[in-house]
């Protein structure tokens, strides 16, 4: 993170940072909260089995764009 805030300007940082831990932590409560109003509805366990394969769904995709990136470069 040093790197992205150090090539910013001074007077941006603040901006930049506050935007780099909204969007953490909406990554990290968003789905929580879905899961949250979900599991009454479906359940625990097929709650947890959504959620599980959201990440391995985003992992996958996440590696697949890795992946195409570097053999672009």
């Amino acid at each position: 993170m040093i790197p992205v805030v150090m090539s910013d300007q001074p007077g941006e940082r603040a901006g930049l940072l506050s935007a780099y831990f909204v969007v953490g932590y909406l990554s990290f409560s968003l789905p929580a909260l879905a899961a949250g109003f979900l599991a009454p509805i479906v359940g625990l366990t097929r709650t947890a089995d959504f959620y599980g394969i959201g990440v391995i769904l985003l992992a996958i995709t996440s590696l697949a764009i890795t992946l195409l990136r570097g053999r672009r470069e």
